[in-house]
């Protein structure tokens, strides 16, 4: 609201940390859950949780069925709580229209060949979290108050520069 009293165009982050690789700690869960050898790379990624918090994640991303669900879990803000505290969150209406995981949205962009388990999350992150999540919030909320929200980060020639790179 305060944005739209002085301007009516803005230019927005979204897409940085996506196409830059901004989330080093969700990377390093997924490498973990792709090889459990990166245990100690996990752990040098733990700046953001407490010591609770990061082992309780590690915990079921090690006890994730495959990489999807693996991601589903690391990027979920509803990860972090039983399905008591779910209940208290959002009522039995809501809970009970989830029909089946998140994760099968995701399952066909882990399965492609090539990829390690970093590439595959930026590819399932472009493919689903970005145009079904991200950019539809963006919108949302800059359209609410008023302000075009414009995404420089999401330039064509820009996405396909950096997806060049090794």
């Amino acid at each position: 609201k305060e944005v739209a009293k002085h301007l009516k165009v803005i230019h927005s982050g979204m897409g940085g940390d996506e196409l830059l690789g901004g989330y080093v700690h969700r990377y390093a869960y997924m490498e973990y859950a792709a090889d459990k050898k990166f245990k100690r790379q996990a752990d040098a990624h733990n700046r953001l949780f407490s010591k609770f918090e990061y082992e309780a994640k590690l915990s079921k991303v090690v006890k994730s069925k495959n990489p999807a669900d693996a991601y589903s879990f690391i990027t979920s803000a509803d990860a972090g709580f039983d399905s008591k505290q779910l209940k208290e969150i959002y009522g039995e209406k809501i809970k009970n229209k989830i029909s089946s995981p998140v994760s099968k949205v995701f399952e066909k962009y882990f399965k492609k060949k090539g990829l390690n388990a970093t590439e595959q999350a930026f590819y399932a992150e472009f493919n689903v979290k970005m145009p079904d999540d991200f950019l539809v919030v963006e919108d949302s909320m800059s359209m609410a108050n008023s302000v075009e929200a414009r995404v420089p980060f999401l330039d064509n020639n820009l996405i396909d520069f950096c997806f060049s790179l090794p």
